[in-house]
C-alpha cells in the first residue's frame, strides 16, 4: 500500500461549490472541508508553509520570483513517520487572478493565498478534488445504480414515401397495398412483402405486368364469356 493516501474519487457532487458565472465560473471544494477530508482520509497529514531565511532568525514565508511577483511553497507532513511531499508553489493572486508583486502583499493576500495552496496541494499530492481540475464528472459513491433503460432502435419505415405515388401510376391505391399485405397500416408489412412490391413495381415498368392481377386484386381468369354463345356454324342458316 503507498505511503501516501490516493483520494481521487474521495469528493461527492454535495461537496463542490461554484463561484463566478459564464465563462469564469469555476468548480471548488473549500478550504475547510478540504482539510476535513484530509483529517477523515489521511489521517496524520497535516499543511506547512516552506520558509526560509538565516538561522536563528524570522523566517519568510513569501517568496519573490525571479519578475519580483510574491509566491507561496506549501507541503504536507505526516506527523507519525515524518515524510514529506513535495513542494508546491502557490502563486499569490488578486481577485482577478493576476500575480501581485511581493512588496505589496497584505495580510489578506496572504492567507488567501495559504487557503488555496491547501486545495491545490492536497489535490497534487493526494488526488483530492483532481477531478475539478481534470474536469471529470465527480459521481456519488452512494447513489443507486439504477441501470439504464434500453434505448430503443428508429423505427425506419420499410415502404419508402416514393412508392405510394409509384403504385398509385398502376391504378394500385394504398387500400389495395394494406388489402393484400393484411395489415392495417403500410408500417406492418414485413420486408419480404416490401420485397414483393417493389418487384411488381419493376416488372410492371419493365414486363407490362399487372400489378393488380399479380397482387390478387383482379381476377386472373379470363374474361367472361359474351352474352350470346358462341356460333360454331351449325345455327339454322345452314339450311341454305
Amino acid at each position: 500500500m503507498s505511503a501516501i493516501p490516493n483520494l481521487w474519487g474521495v469528493i461527492t457532487p454535495q461537496d463542490v461549490s461554484q463561484k463566478g458565472g459564464g465563462n469564469y465560473a469555476a468548480d471548488y471544494v473549500n478550504w475547510a472541508l478540504t482539510m476535513s477530508l484530509m483529517h477523515k482520509h489521511a489521517p496524520g497529514w497535516t499543511f506547512e508553509l516552506v520558509t526560509f531565511g538565516p538561522e536563528n532568525a524570522q523566517q519568510e514565508r513569501v517568496h519573490r520570483a525571479p519578475d519580483g511577483s510574491a509566491y507561496l511553497v506549501g507541503r504536507w507532513v505526516n506527523l507519525e513517520n515524518g515524510m514529506i511531499t513535495p513542494d508546491f508553489p502557490q502563486s499569490i493572486m488578486d481577485n482577478r487572478n493576476r500575480p501581485i508583486p511581493a512588496d505589496a502583499v497584505s495580510s489578506r493576500d496572504l492567507t488567501d493565498a495559504h487557503r488555496r495552496c491547501i486545495c491545490t496541494s492536497a489535490a497534487f499530492s493526494f488526488g483530492l478534488a483532481a477531478e475539478l481540475w481534470a474536469r471529470v464528472a465527480v459521481e456519488d459513491p452512494h447513489r443507486e445504480e439504477k441501470p439504464e433503460p434500453a434505448k430503443e432502435a428508429p423505427v425506419t419505415p420499410l415502404f419508402g414515401p416514393l412508392m405510394v405515388p409509384a403504385f398509385a401510376e398502376m391504378n394500385v391505391s394504398v387500400e389495395d397495398i394494406l388489402t393484400w399485405g393484411k395489415v392495417e397500416a403500410l408500417e406492418g408489412l414485413s420486408a419480404k412483402q416490401i420485397g414483393e412490391l417493389r418487384g411488381f413495381y419493376r416488372q410492371w415498368r419493365d414486363e407490362d405486368l399487372n400489378p393488380r392481377v399479380a397482387m390478387g386484386l383482379e381476377d386472373l381468369s379470363p374474361t367472361a364469356l359474351d352474352d350470346e354463345p358462341f356460333n360454331m356454324g351449325d345455327d339454322d342458316d345452314a339450311d341454305d
